[in-house]
């Protein structure tokens, strides 16, 4: 009676994950009863659980010994193997335990997932497979068949494995993780958001949770939620590896520049990435701090010498610097990696004044501004100093003194953010704004002051029109060096009497020149003759400072121009 009492409280123990006092009991229990077999086999079980794996291999080996023919004995030597990194003996051990037990679903889970480990991916599962057959709410087994069909790509069966597994158990851990992983990788961010809040409710302080959900809902653009969640992250690791690397792109898309720039140098510290030597170089181009940007955006080319992004930003940067031999040098290897680039192409034209084009391409004025979006008014207001929607107002007022009781239809050509917006949505019934960037129509939309956004060629725009009273182009006619076509669809857009304003800068060249600031010029005699050739009547033609360019002056002309009464 004694012998049962004794083995059966180091049962308990066990159980109820009291090691050091079961350890004692069984210790205790087999010095009186060396042949035990089961409880040699369960000692073993709780040294391999204390990760005791060569002393556990040892009573696990003594009960076989005792009784060759028990299932169990067999699982746990391959669990024991498996630890030891023994991987062909674990093997044999579990097949063994289903040579002894045919119907042994758990050590046909632990044989696939051996052979999972050894890459030996269709017999691991045709080992899961049975495991499942033998039990079919084997939650582990179901599981691990998901994780399985993971690793070939079928995400299609993964899913619906993963799934079957949370019907089973839903606070399964695993797959709860597996799972919100697929959704991640389908864009499906509710469903992943979901799956990971449940697994936190599990474990709470776990790190790495709580990073990936912070990446679900930046990737879901919930910036704030996930500002949120990497602060929580750096509360409990602030050097994790990639967490200030996600609080700075979160920061980033939030506009919070300052803040972005902190925690990408905390990203260097720690681990420094392409990207965060390639953001910081932006955000010091963007605060004109060109030689530190400079220095980053090498250190970005050391890191990935053919990123086009990272040469195009340094051919930039020797642009704003005026060296245009160097500049020409990065647009050059640009151009090596990605040939036949359009806006490529067009920037070495200016550069090398070789294979001069008549216009801008469109991808390349909707590329440039799509980027420069997020920071356009700040640096040209502040930066180049640029007022030209101001003096296009106080042309309009000199010429016209009752302009504010004027309800006119109005069209912005290149609205960009909408400068113009709010100082002639006064004197509008319909104010339309056009733009080939879509990210900055979306900030102009934000001002509210536009009846209507159009995404769309400058000079395809004015066939949509007809019966305009004003026509706005403040800094157009940079990127269009032919522009017959413009006065053209003018023209043809405006009502007798309509009027045409606009800016260009200046040059003394005939006709119209593309300079290396990758900026057209166009000259009086040339503007001249369009306005002649399209009867239009000039009510004023000004020399006037458009800007500032490395605090130098950029001297343009502004024009207002008038259609005629009657010609049809």
């Amino acid at each position: 009676m004694q012998k049962t009492i004794e083995k059966l409280k180091a049962e308990q123990c066990h159980r109820e994950g009291n090691f050091s006092a079961a350890r004692i009991l069984y210790e205790s229990y087999l010095s009186n009863h060396p042949d035990d077999a089961d409880a040699l086999h369960a000692f073993g079980v709780l040294l391999a659980q204390c990760q005791e794996y060569s002393d556990a291999l040892i009573k696990i080996e003594a009960a076989i010994e005792k009784k060759p023919h028990q299932a169990t004995y067999y699982n746990s030597l391959g669990n024991v193997f498996r630890r030891l990194l023994q991987s062909d003996k674990a093997v044999k051990a579990y097949q063994k335990a289903i040579k002894i037990q045919p119907d042994y679903a758990v050590a046909y889970n632990n044989l696939g997932t051996m052979f999972y480990a050894q890459k030996k991916l269709t017999a691991a599962q045709q080992a899961y497979e049975k495991a499942i057959a033998l039990k079919n709410d084997y939650a582990d087994a179901v599981v691990n068949l998901g994780i399985l069909f993971t690793e070939l790509e079928n995400d299609r069966d993964a899913m619906l494995h993963l799934k079957k597994a949370l019907d089973i158990n839903p606070q399964l851990f695993t797959a709860l993780n597996q799972l919100s992983d697929l959704y991640l990788r389908h864009d499906q961010f509710d469903e992943a958001i979901a799956l990971l809040l449940k697994s936190l409710t599990q474990s709470p302080q776990n790190i790495a949770l709580n990073h990936r959900l912070g990446v679900a809902y930046f990737r879901k653009k919930d910036f704030e939620s996930a500002k949120i969640q990497f602060e929580a992250v750096l509360m409990l690791d602030h050097k994790y590896p990639e967490v200030n690397q996600y609080i700075a792109n979160t920061l980033l898309e939030m506009g919070d520049h300052e803040k972005a720039l902190h925690y990408y140098f905390c990203q260097l510290e720690i681990n420094p990435w392409f990207e965060t030597c390639y953001n910081i170089g932006v955000l010091l181009m963007m605060k004109e701090r060109l030689k530190e940007a400079l220095l980053y955006f090498h250190k970005a080319e050391q890191m990935d010498p053919h990123d086009v992004a990272t040469q195009l930003n340094l051919g930039s940067i020797y642009l704003k610097k005026n060296d245009i031999h160097q500049a020409i040098v990065c647009y050059q290897k640009a151009n090596d990696i990605k040939p036949d680039d359009a806006e490529i192409q067009h920037i070495l034209s200016a550069l090398t004044q070789q294979k001069i084009p008549d216009n801008s391409p469109a991808e390349y004025v909707t590329h440039l501004f799509d980027q420069y979006a997020a920071y356009y008014e700040k640096h040209l207001t502040d930066v180049l100093k640029y007022d030209v929607p101001k003096k296009f107002l106080n042309v309009m007022q000199l010429e016209y003194p009752f302009l504010s009781e004027c309800r006119w239809q109005i069209v912005d050509l290149g609205c960009g953010t909408g400068l113009c917006g709010p100082l002639f949505k006064p004197f509008s019934r319909k104010l339309i704004g056009v733009d080939l960037s879509d990210n900055m129509l979306q900030i102009a939309k934000q001002k509210n002051c536009y009846d209507k956004c159009i995404l769309d060629d400058v000079v395809a725009s004015l066939n949509r029109f007809s019966a305009v009273d004003l026509i706005l182009a403040a800094d157009v006619f940079t990127y269009i060096g032919d522009l017959a076509p413009v006065f053209s669809g003018a023209k043809n857009a405006l009502l007798g009497g309509g009027l045409f304003i606009f800016t260009v800068e200046k040059t003394t060249a005939e006709n119209f020149v593309l300079q290396t600031s990758i900026r057209y010029a166009h000259s009086k005699d040339y503007l001249g003759a369009l306005i002649a050739l399209h009867h239009f009547e000039v009510m004023r033609f000004e020399n006037v400072e458009l800007r500032k360019q490395n605090n130098n002056p950029v001297e343009g002309y502004l024009v207002l121009l008038k259609r005629s009464e009657t010609e049809a």
